[in-house]
């Protein structure tokens, strides 16, 4: 049995050799956070963040919607979700999650009690990784319509895991137009410090101008749409 302990959320953990095969059973233990709406254990065929790798078993608690969802990731598509209410684990506690692996399917079990089974899409054989990820806020889509005064020269939007405002939640996505460097800054805040910023791309907005701005969540990542054109 190979067990992974707290892993680091995003990361990706290499399944000891031979890998998957029948019999197999991988242990995954840990704690869902409070604020988190979805998380994902993927076993796949390497180590690249999705969408970088084939996904043989996708699996993803999704806490908003009382739904398990199930599925697998091929040539850079996603297959037919498998869906099941109800969520066998809650935000907040913590959790054991055993994946065995038999020679049709995986059958998964959360804390003693079964969960679900997934039948083969992806050879087995393929999946030599072990990936999960939480994702916390989730949002779908969200929009702010404003107009940008005049005498600023930044601001901000973050999407956070609470309602206080900065630094007492951590932030999964801060947004951050700067005018006067002519940049939108991007980071996130977590654990009382802020990461590396990410600063390329253009600043597709002008003082004294109405914006609006989506912001669309994907497994991957956050994409930022201004003015009807993707720009992050």
């Amino acid at each position: 049995m190979s067990t992974i302990c707290n892993p680091t959320i995003p990361g990706s953990f290499q399944i000891p050799s031979p890998g998957i095969y029948p019999g197999r059973i991988i242990k995954v233990k840990g704690q869902v956070p409070n604020c988190s709406p979805r998380f994902a254990i993927n076993l796949q065929c390497g180590p690249k963040m999705p969408p970088g790798e084939d996904i043989a078993f996708h699996f993803n608690p999704r806490f908003v919607q009382n739904t398990l969802v199930r599925n697998h990731f091929a040539c850079s598509g996603w297959g037919t979700e498998e869906v099941s209410n109800g969520v066998p684990m809650k935000a907040g506690e913590c959790f054991e999650v055993l994946i065995h692996c038999y020679y049709y399917n995986f059958k998964v079990e959360v804390n003693g009690i079964f969960a679900c089974e997934f039948n083969h899409r992806i050879d087995f054989q393929k999946s030599p990784t072990l990936w999960w990820m939480v994702m916390s806020p989730f949002i779908r889509s969200a929009s702010r319509g404003s107009t940008l005064h005049r005498t600023r020269n930044w601001f901000a939007i973050n999407i956070q895991c609470g309602p206080k405002l900065y630094p007492h939640e951590d932030i999964a996505f801060h947004f951050n137009p700067r005018f006067c460097q002519k940049a939108v800054v991007r980071n996130h805040f977590t654990c009382s410090g802020w990461g590396p910023e990410e600063t390329q791309g253009p600043l597709p907005l002008s003082s004294g101008e109405p914006f609006e701005v989506f912001i669309h969540c994907y497994e991957h990542a956050f994409k930022v749409r201004i003015k009807e054109e993707e720009i992050y």
